[in-house]
């Protein structure tokens, strides 16, 4: 722990002694309500899309209550459209933001607090210090569990999206039948305008041609299939249909592996990339105009799926029971293949066999996508 994390972790403790509160016996839960709460969730895109069947639920549930999400300031122009949601506290870090955070989460005055996704105690504690009496869900370690009045235990073998809604079962254990699809609204304000500066950006006019989209990066280097495998999906696909038009996507940190595809292709005329140069709130217009995504366990992967494009989505060190798609399964295929080395990677990196996406083939891939197209 830092100097900084323990100087909060004790702060909090001293604030837990004074206001804080167990749940209330499960029994009782379904008859109490929540005027306002908080939801946490401050990791990835994926890990917000994938919550976002929660905010439905919690709206169906609480249909009066002020529902306001913590999330990554960068990311809340793509979620900024969400029906069920009344809004959103921006999460940055550092010390002044830290302060601003817990003032804006006071000011709200929460009854409940459900972290859904936190990836460090941080989060916790800003709700501990703006007094907010309950905290249910998942901790990011067993140090910071006992800021929570109650710690869910994840369904086994399930997909991530019921680990989420096993959050709001704990305060409604006695419920309907809750949705499991990823609601991602796209703002058609502007939307062809928006295209057609992209055109003339390079941007190939999906009316004139299919559109495949590839997303070769990752949050870990050992989640991503191969430069050289993208590069020879490409070359086939260009080669074997005429009106194939590839659009690389990604962040800014991308844009030499981007580019290193877009060479090895070697057809500038049927190759884009828009790596580093999509704001993120059009990240989802973008992706609405593909015919078909190629991608890697990435958050562009549950934007598609939420949008209902086709994927091609690539999985072996990660599950794709656990995190791929769970909706529309018709229009998605899923390649994947055993972990080799039997490591489970829940510590997010891998020392053991970090080239295992290699052991997907690029024949298998190219027919799914060419089936995927043909459709």
């Amino acid at each position: 722990m830092t100097v900084i994390s323990r100087f909060f972790y004790n702060l909090a403790k001293k604030i837990q002694k004074k206001y804080n509160r167990p749940l209330p016996a499960f029994k009782k839960q379904n008859s109490i309500n929540y005027n306002k709460i908080l939801i946490l969730c401050t990791t990835a895109i994926g890990d917000t899309l994938l919550s976002t069947p929660v905010f439905c639920a919690l709206r169906q549930e609480f249909p009066d209550a002020i529902i306001k999400v913590l999330v990554q300031k960068k990311f809340i122009p793509l979620f900024s459209d969400n029906p069920h949601v009344d809004g959103f506290i921006p999460f940055q870090k550092g010390i002044i933001n830290f302060f601003k955070i817990v003032h804006s989460i006071k000011q709200d005055q929460f009854q409940l607090v459900l972290a859904l996704q936190v990836s460090d105690p941080f989060p916790v504690y800003m709700t501990v210090l703006a007094k907010i009496p309950l905290l249910v869900g998942y901790s990011p370690d067993q140090l910071t569990s006992r800021f929570f009045s109650h710690v869910v235990d994840p369904p086994v073998g399930k997909h991530v999206i019921f680990h989420r809604l096993a959050v709001l079962e704990a305060i409604r254990p006695h419920h309907p039948v809750w949705s499991t699809r990823l609601i991602l609204p796209l703002s058609t304000h502007d939307q062809r305008n928006k295209l057609q500066v992209y055109m003339k950006s390079g941007f190939p006019d999906p009316d004139k041609m299919t559109l495949v989209g590839f997303q070769p990066g990752a949050s870990k280097q050992f989640k991503m299939w191969p430069v050289e495998n993208f590069i020879m999906l490409g070359q086939e696909l260009i080669q074997r249909n005429h009106k194939v038009s590839i659009v690389i996507l990604g962040s800014p940190n991308e844009k030499k592996l981007a580019d290193k595809i877009t060479k090895g292709i070697n057809r500038n005329d049927r190759v884009t990339s828009l790596c580093g140069l999509i704001p993120i709130g059009d990240l989802s217009l973008i992706v609405s105009f593909l015919k078909t995504l190629v991608t890697n366990d990435t958050g562009t992967m549950h934007i598609a799926i939420a949008l209902k494009i086709p994927t091609v989505s690539l999985f072996v060190p990660t599950s794709h029971v656990g995190i791929g798609p769970i909706q529309d399964n018709e229009i998605h295929h899923v390649i994947s293949r055993p972990r080799p080395c039997g490591n489970d990677c829940v510590t997010k990196k891998c020392s053991v066999n970090p080239s295992c996406m290699s052991l997907l083939p690029v024949d298998e891939v190219l027919d799914a996508v060419l089936q995927s197209i043909d459709t």
